[in-house]
């Protein structure tokens, strides 16, 4: 605490002082000084003065509450799991770690960290990093980026006549795919149809009708 080692005349003109000792309160602001300790009394400034009355007088510090912020996370599209949630309230110039994904997914997408604009247009945030808060709630979005898909395309492979099957759908790594039969009823003059093969010459990965298997050679 600041000291005043002068001694007053009844009348005599007293100079408030400043928070000359650096006095802190965690979560709090100083803003000057005050006869009562709820603050009831005259209130004084650093700086400011009064004229001393009949008695010793004690000027009790005053403190009012830093506001604290937020910060949120939001999933921005994810199609399961849950957002991390951080609890904390932060003052202004405090330091905040960054949380992972929690148990977010996004169907065809993979997690590549959080952004302050849903867009992907603002501040990028990794996992782990930090930032200093700022003066308002911050809400970080989590961003995706597509993960590659691939095609299976059947070959009639020499077949005489019929239509080679269809499959439309794109594949993610590790996603499952169901081979297709014989749909289009091709055939081959004077041959059987008995499945597929990733070779034309069968020297590949056999694959026989409906037999499910990992899209992981293409």
């Amino acid at each position: 605490m600041p000291t005043d080692i002068n001694k007053y005349a009844s009348g005599q003109s007293v100079a408030v002082l400043g928070n000359s000792g650096s006095l802190v309160k965690t979560g709090f602001a100083f803003t000057g000084w005050n006869t009562m300790t709820n603050g009831g009394g005259a209130s004084y400034t650093a700086g400011s003065t009064f004229s001393m009355d009949t008695a010793n007088v004690t000027l009790y510090a005053q403190w009012t509450v830093n506001p604290t912020y937020t910060v949120a996370y939001n999933g921005n599209g994810s199609t399961g799991g849950n957002a991390p949630a951080d609890n904390n309230q932060y003052m202004l110039g405090q330091s905040v770690t960054v949380l992972g994904n929690g148990s977010l997914v996004k169907s065809g997408n993979t997690f590549v960290g959080w952004n302050t604009q849903a867009n992907g247009t603002g501040i990028i945030y990794a996992t782990g990093i930090e930032f200093t808060m700022g003066s308002s709630n911050v809400t970080l979005f989590a961003q995706w980026t597509a993960k590659p898909t691939y095609t299976v395309t059947y070959n009639g492979n020499g077949n005489s006549s019929g239509a080679i099957p269809a499959d439309k759908n794109n594949y993610t790594t590790g996603a499952i795919v169901t081979v297709l039969g014989n749909t289009g009823f091709l055939a081959k003059t004077g041959f059987t149809f008995v499945g597929w093969n990733t070779q034309s010459n069968g020297a590949g990965a056999s694959l026989r009708n409906r037999r499910d298997f990992y899209d992981g050679f293409h």
